[in-house]
């Protein structure tokens, strides 16, 4: 076949010598990808699919080319490949999975961003107990430690003074140091958890430093 010839007949997309200009020689394969980016009509298509789905144009293009490159590479790379239907269709389906795999990353991204920004406004232990470990709230801080059991006030209390697990496990009674730990992990939860639920707390806290 002479595929010079056969490149000046090709106006679209869909033009049946297109899989074999793009398994032919690199510069048929240009030639290929050339009339494919050109082609307005398949560009709108996408365009139209991108924008109902929240996208921007600007989003439509990068996925029309990526989607174009990924059906050059796929036709290239496997030689056996037949495509029911039109080019065009087909490339339209990539563009379809391409921009689901976009917006999936984008929900990721946007999640891990909403998290580490919640993560960031909450207080890490360190910050917290510099918060309300202070002299100064000293009546905030028992009142506040009040609200919780018994036991969960007394860890947090030898915690905040500086006592380790082991000196907090011999002092109330526990087994092991491990235990201590356990326990003061779940009482700092359960007094963030308090304190979430009564922000204004919090913020009168913060107000004070």
């Amino acid at each position: 076949m002479n595929f010079s010839t056969t490149y000046t007949q090709v106006v679209t997309t869909d033009h049946p010598s297109i899989p074999d200009l793009l398994r032919g020689t690199t510069t048929e394969r240009q030639k290929a990808i050339r009339v494919m980016v050109k082609d307005q009509k398949l560009l709108s298509e996408i365009t139209a699919y991108i924008v109902k789905q929240n996208g921007h144009p600007d989003d439509a293009t990068m996925i029309f080319h990526d989607s174009i490159i990924a059906f050059a590479k796929k036709v290239f790379t496997d030689r056996s490949l037949v495509i029911q239907g039109s080019f065009s269709g087909y490339i339209f389906g990539i563009a379809k999975n391409l921009w689901l795999v976009h917006l999936r990353k984008e929900k990721k991204h946007n999640m891990v961003q909403s998290l580490e920004n919640h993560t960031q406004d909450q207080p890490s232990e360190e910050n917290f107990f510099s918060l309300i470990f202070d002299k100064n709230k000293i009546s905030i801080l028992h009142e506040i430690l009040d609200q919780l059991v018994k036991p969960c006030k007394e860890v947090l209390l030898y915690w905040a003074g500086g006592y380790n697990m082991i000196e907090i496990a011999q002092k109330l009674g526990y087994k092991t140091d491990g235990v201590a730990r356990k326990k003061k992990f779940f009482c700092f939860k359960s007094l963030i958890e308090w304190l979430e639920l009564r922000p204004h707390i919090l913020q009168a806290l913060k107000n004070e430093i």
